[in-house]
């Protein structure tokens, strides 16, 4: 019964993931680490999100805006480092707990339709800094690196493409620190394997409806259901 709620939950997560662009490893990370722990979670999902970020970026690598692509990966991965260092000393309870506040956060921002964007060079910095931050501690830096990437690339396609392959390439320093802890199980493995089709599906059925759907409409559903999340991972 676990696994099915697990692929299920990876197949709706990148459903809502393909059709609103956002929020993929947001949505599943409450239930993942619920059914499973933070340390599975967070191995899974990247490597989920890696999967994913490659079925955007590839067919789309004529969008990746290269030059923000490396800026972006250099200031990430030097928060993720931090990031990663800080979850390996502080408590599960008080990283899931902070999690549920930083999900409650982000989301009642965006419901209610408050759209944020860097405008100096510090602002750029910290934001891009601190998205990786979050990337190495909750495998969820998206929400942050919007609001650099927002006011630097204006085609959607553009940001859509390079954020994927942002994820791709961050995804392996990821994977290359908790191989060097020694992290990886054979659970980790059994998740990532059940979670492909899933993930393959998830995301084809959400292209393909993309443009029948409410984008706006689907978005306020999708931020609802991460403030439901984050309730729940504080309870």
């Amino acid at each position: 019964m676990r696994n099915l709620i697990i692929a299920l939950l990876l197949f709706f997560s990148n459903f809502i993931q393909a059709i609103t662009g956002f929020a993929g490893t947001l949505l599943a990370m409450p239930g993942m680490i619920r059914l499973t722990d933070a340390p599975t979670a967070k191995l899974v999902l990247n490597m989920i999100a890696q999967i994913s970020g490659l079925m955007i970026a590839f067919p789309a690598h004529e969008y990746v805006n290269r030059k923000e692509l490396m800026k972006m990966f250099l200031g990430v991965t030097a928060g993720m480092t931090l990031g990663i260092l800080l979850s390996g000393v502080v408590p599960s309870a008080i990283l899931i707990m902070v999690y549920g506040i930083f999900v409650i956060a982000v989301s009642a921002v965006r419901l209610i339709g408050k759209e944020m964007q860097t405008k100096t060079a510090l602002e750029d910095a910290a934001a891009i800094f601190a998205a990786g931050v979050a990337q190495g501690l909750f495998v969820s830096g998206g929400p942050l690196i919007v609001l650099y990437s927002s006011g630097k690339m204006k085609d959607k396609e553009s940001i859509r493409a390079t954020i994927a392959a942002l994820w791709v390439i961050t995804g392996f320093y990821y994977d290359f620190a908790a191989a060097f802890q020694g992290q990886y199980t054979a659970e980790i493995w059994k998740y990532t394997g059940l979670g492909i089709l899933p993930v393959l599906f998830g995301t084809v059925c959400g292209t393909k409806i993309l443009a029948h759907v409410s984008q706006k409409a689907f978005s306020t559903l999708t931020y609802g259901l991460l403030i439901l999340s984050g309730v729940m991972l504080l309870v």
